[in-house]
């Protein structure tokens, strides 16, 4: 279901970062840290510490901890986190900024920093523990990607289907996933390592009863709305092409009522990263089947201004025939269109609405969080 092609590429790129520096031990490199730098990696990720150990003590217990915390992080990763972690410490080795994942790393004891001259502009060297990278390059056997490729395709298909359905049964990934992969049962053991919670990776999926539920559902039983009003219907089954796109995709922007909305409002918002996110927060509130006419109060809130009502009721229109042809998570991947239920179009709207035009666009829950963390806004300041 995944492609391997960058593999022997980003193993070629792992062992450069041993092969071109020189090698460092994960001991070493805790060398260069204070006791109480020491203890506060402890403390931070829960690893067990006396602080009445001795230096060299402590840095013995972090080996192992460190060693232990690291193998666990790879054994729960997919593709495109090797992927990341390989290209940000390339681009820090080229005395680019490093991504905040690299600071992630730095907080779990796996990599770390050094001064490399005495001017402060200079960029601290990058000291990556060779046994960890020894660890990272068992991953690039045979074995081991097998491994992370059947760890990705469960993934994948998790994303798709909360994209897809909202919430789902467990069964149906098992009947999904026996579809595509030539009758071939998933493995448990390998989907309930990506459920597990664990500290090295954010936890995007649950199972709850028999059913999965993605993060953003959980709280106020979100989900459970989504089952009461879905029941009865029949979950769409998408093919293998769709499931590929909606892993990555919330909503159907290939689909010809997304693309006219779109070139509405290419007339009114010149700024591409403004219209982008705009619409795919009209995309996701069509999939959580909210009204147009709510949807159109979000477009106020984006400093949309219509040049009469014609206007504004043209984009109702519009925005009533995206709904229509939207995929909605109470009609279970189906769209109103495929189950007869059709949203009613409102005549016109009442008054000439002239919105107040804010300083900064709207973060919608997918969008990178404005924190600069890295995460999904609804996975980060979103939570708070």
């Amino acid at each position: 279901m995944s492609s391997n092609s960058n593999i022997p590429q980003m193993k070629e790129n792992l062992t450069k970062l041993v092969n071109e520096k020189k090698e460092i031990t994960l001991s070493e490199c805790l060398s260069y840290s204070t006791r109480d730098e020491l203890v506060q990696i402890a403390v931070t990720n829960g690893y067990p510490m006396k602080k009445s150990l001795r230096k060299q003590e402590m840095i013995d217990v972090l080996v192992s901890e460190i060693t232990q915390a690291f193998t666990t992080m790879l054994d729960g990763m997919i593709m495109e986190q090797f992927e990341s972690i390989i290209i940000a410490l390339q681009l820090h080795q080229s005395k680019i900024l490093p991504p905040d994942n690299l600071y992630y790393l730095t907080n779990r004891g796996f990599i770390y920093w050094t001064a490399s001259g005495s001017k402060s502009e200079e960029a601290p060297t990058l000291l990556f523990p060779s046994e960890l990278i020894q660890l990272a390059l068992t991953q690039f056997t045979e074995e081991g990607m097998a491994k992370v490729t059947e760890r990705e395709t469960i993934y994948l298909m998790l994303q798709a289907m909360c994209n897809l359905y909202g919430t789902f049964p467990v069964k149906l990934i098992h009947e999904l996933y026996q579809k595509y992969n030539d009758n071939k049962k998933i493995n448990d053991i390998v989907l309930a390592k990506v459920l597990e919670p664990s500290l090295d990776r954010f936890q995007e999926f649950y199972q709850i009863g028999d059913h999965i539920v993605p993060d953003f559902l959980i709280e106020e039983e979100a989900y459970q709305s989504i089952l009461n009003q879905s029941e009865g219907m029949e979950y769409y089954i998408p093919t293998f092409s769709e499931l590929l796109y909606y892993a990555s995709h919330e909503v159907d922007e290939e689909c010809d009522q997304y693309k006219a909305v779109y070139s509405f409002f290419q007339t009114k918002i010149k700024d591409s990263t403004t219209l982008d996110k705009l619409m795919k927060g009209l995309g996701c509130l069509c999939v959580q089947d909210a009204t147009p006419s709510y949807m159109m109060s979000e477009v106020n809130n984006a400093g949309v201004i219509f040049e009469d009502i014609e206007e504004a009721n043209q984009l109702l229109c519009l925005l009533t025939d995206l709904s229509n042809h939207t995929i909605k998570w109470v009609y279970k991947g189906n769209t109103p269109v495929s189950v007869g239920k059709l949203n009613a179009y409102p005549n016109s709207i009442v008054g000439k609405n002239i919105p107040i035009i804010k300083s900064e666009p709207k973060v919608y829950p997918n969008d990178p969080c404005p924190c600069g963390s890295g995460r999904k806004y609804k996975k980060c300041c979103a939570r708070v």
